[in-house]
């Protein structure tokens, strides 16, 4: 069974992977899609909206399939410590998540400004080139290190 080889053959807990999904397949109306990603979630897989809001996917998909996470497309990400109606827009967004019982990761941030305004709004992941650029393996292993980015993060949180 495919349990059986992905608990046996990669030694991994389902539990310890993620699968990033697109709206497109969660809007997707075949059984054998629906089944498949409720088989995924029985074996403990966390399933991830990824991109979330940049189709016009119906929301009753969030509640259709077994969903874990919503990640916040950077489009919406952009200007929302700027720009009114993009932080009512990704508010609304973090407020729906949390109601539904779904973590939230905001993509793409890259400014200070952007990180303290999604921590104030409740964000808890936030992942983007404000904490790192793609870099070799080599690189990587240092920002790894527990609490790398714990100094960085204190800053961005410390009041004005």
């Amino acid at each position: 069974s495919s349990r059986r080889w992905m608990t046996h053959r990669l030694r991994l807990p389902a539990s310890r992977l993620e699968l990033g999904l697109s709206e497109a397949i969660l809007m997707d109306q075949d059984r054998n899609t629906f089944q498949g990603l409720k088989d995924l979630k029985a074996l403990g897989v966390h399933l991830s909206v990824d991109d979330f809001g940049t189709s016009y996917a119906p929301l009753g998909y969030l509640i259709r399939h077994a969903l874990d996470e919503l990640k916040i497309d950077r489009s919406f990400i952009v200007d929302c410590d700027r720009n009114e109606n993009s932080a009512r827009l990704v508010v609304a967004i973090i407020d729906m998540a949390g109601s539904l019982g779904l973590g939230v990761v905001a993509e793409g941030v890259e400014t200070e400004a952007q990180c303290r305004f999604l921590i104030n709004s409740g964000v808890q992941v936030i992942q983007g080139y404000l904490f790192g650029v793609p870099m070799p393996a080599a690189e990587l292993q240092v920002i790894l290190a527990p609490w790398h980015f714990v100094e960085q993060v204190q800053a961005i949180q410390a009041p004005d």
